[in-house]
């Protein structure tokens, strides 16, 4: 299974953003918290803004005849992650970034990473005057899906494939989530 760790999700969203838009490198995609100059533009920013958001119901199952029974948990998690994208045409790395989303290898990516992105809402332009002259800067929210489990889960026992969009719609439904 994956790892789940925030660093992990920040690098997994990374690869990603990496695969979609093959012209940005390791310089131009980088942790909105880490210190250091700015890269050249374009450029991203990825930032956590929500971390481990419980999604649905967490399965919890007991495993052996022992007292008492050893009990494994795995659910599933739904982070927020903010986008900013800096320098002239930035606006359309985010873009192309969603815009690829179920392209096969941004999707072979995604599914090593253990993860879905799915896009909130659309672009939000943040350009400001920086010294004497414009800077283009762009915002995207997107939310992060994937499963987690207790240590004691073996892989035979773990569902490893990450939360798509019909399984959650699935399960709000089940919980009538939908209700008004």
């Amino acid at each position: 299974m994956p790892t789940t760790d925030h660093n992990a999700l920040i690098d997994a969203v990374t690869t990603w953003l990496k695969t979609a838009e093959p012209t940005l490198t390791q310089e131009s995609v980088i942790p909105a918290d880490e210190p250091g100059p700015r890269p050249t533009p374009p450029y991203i920013s990825v930032r956590m803004v929500v971390y481990d958001n419980p999604l649905g119901a967490t399965d919890v199952k007991y495993v052996g005849n022992g007292s008492p029974p050893v009990s494994r948990i795995r659910g599933a998690r739904e982070d927020t992650v903010s986008l900013n994208a800096y320098g002239r045409g930035s606006g359309d790395l985010l873009r192309n970034a969603v815009l690829v989303l179920q392209q096969d290898d941004v999707r072979a990516a995604l599914d090593t990473a253990g993860i879905n992105v799915v896009p909130v809402g659309g672009m939000t332009n943040l350009s400001f005057l920086l010294d004497t002259d414009q800077e283009e800067r762009w915002q995207r929210d997107v939310l992060i899906r994937y499963r987690v489990s207790s240590d004691n889960y073996t892989e035979a026992e773990v569902v490893s494939t990450p939360v798509t969009l019909q399984d959650w719609v699935a399960q709000a439904v089940s919980y009538n989530l939908f209700a008004s």
